[in-house]
Formats: structure tokens, C-alpha cells, sequence
């Protein structure tokens, strides 16, 4: 899950600035539509990172549950799990929120939000987005040892 969740990242923070860099150079109405399109498609992606994230941990909690049920481990990795599961969520919805009050003002610049609240937004979810894929990296690589510790694996 590290690798693919690196190459998610390095993606997504590539389309956040190329999206970035489109918008910079829209005059007027021109470059508009592309800066829109890939606003989208950067917004959409973006969640879905954060959504991919969640879902795995929300699998393993399934995983550990099973486990427990069993016979084969200890309740208290149930707990543990929980506690990474919690962080994802709240990491998750960090980023997500961020491209969303993002996306919102951007939307709203035809009628009246100055275009710099959205390109200070922009830039303020891009560091944000960055600084919050770092710390579910390492949750995912802190996981890991988890994993590791309660399967043997």
C-alpha cells in the first residue's frame, strides 16, 4: 500500500500545481476552461486519495475484527486499529475540506469573490494537502509495524 499510496501522492501534487500553473496564466476567459477542467479533476482526485486512505484502514479494521473473533489475537489490537483508523479519518477530511473550500471559491469568483481568496486558498491546499500526505504516509508506514506485530506477517 506505501508504494501505491507514494505514487498517488506524487500524482496528486503534480496536478494540484499543474492546475495551479493553468490558473496563473488565465486571462480573462481564456485558459479559463482548462484551468476549470483540471480544477475538477484535481479536486476529484484529491479526494479520492483521501477516501482510498480511509477505506483501507476501514478494510483492516474488518481484518483485525475477523482475527479477534477467531481466537487469534488479542482484543486490544482491535483498539490499536482504532486509533489509526480515527487519525485517517481525521487526516482524510483535512484534505478534503481544504479542496473543497477551494474548489467552492473558485466557483465563486464570477460572482464576486476577489480571484486572490481563491488563489490564496489554492496555494494554502496545495502545502496543506502536501503536509497531510506526510503524515498519512507515516501512519500507513507506522501501520505497518502494527501489522507486522499482530499477524507475524
Amino acid at each position: 500500500m506505501k508504494a501505491s499510496f507514494l505514487i498517488f501522492i506524487i500524482t496528486d501534487i503534480f496536478l494540484l500545481a499543474t492546475t495551479a500553473t493553468t490558473g496563473l496564466l488565465v486571462v480573462e476567459a481564456d485558459g479559463y476552461p482548462r484551468h476549470f477542467l483540471l480544477g475538477l479533476l484535481a479536486a476529484f482526485f484529491t479526494c479520492l486519495i483521501h477516501i482510498v486512505l480511509f477505506m483501507y484502514f476501514t478494510v483492516q479494521q474488518k481484518i483485525v475484527a475477523q482475527a479477534i473473533q477467531a481466537g487469534d489475537l488479542d482484543i486490544s489490537f482491535g483498539e490499536r486499529l482504532q486509533r489509526f483508523k480515527s487519525r485517517a479519518i481525521k487526516l482524510s477530511m483535512l484534505g478534503i475540506v481544504a479542496i473543497i473550500l477551494t474548489s467552492s471559491l473558485g466557483a465563486t469568483i464570477e460572482i464576486g469573490v476577489p480571484a486572490e481568496v481563491h488563489l490564496l486558498m489554492a496555494f494554502l491546499a496545495i502545502f496543506a494537502n502536501a503536509f497531510i500526505f506526510y503524515f498519512q504516509f507515516d501512519l500507513l508506514d507506522n501501520y505497518g509495524g502494527f501489522f507486522t506485530e499482530a499477524f507475524g506477517e
